[in-house]
């Protein structure tokens, strides 16, 4: 059982998200956001072909992103969540 001054594991896993959300929009809009998924999926099905450097952005973009991603999982399982 846990202390009653301990969060649970649900408030433990919202604020590692919430951490997750204001670094990616420390850096991204969400509207930028946004456009890198409409040209991803539109270049992805080939209705879309990049423009000059944003394939370049798009990958920038998606390396920042899964470095949130592998940070938030490591909070995660440090403390049992994973």
């Amino acid at each position: 059982m846990r202390p009653a001054d301990q969060p649970t594991d649900e408030e433990q896993r919202a604020e590692i998200n919430r951490r997750f959300n204001k670094r990616l929009r420390s850096r991204y809009s969400l509207d930028t956001e946004l456009y890198y998924a409409r040209i991803a999926a539109g270049a992805a099905i080939g209705v879309y072909q990049f423009q000059e450097g944003e394939q370049a952005e798009l990958a920038e973009y998606q390396k920042f992103v899964e470095g949130l991603r592998t940070q938030a999982r490591a909070e995660k399982a440090a403390i049992g969540l994973y």
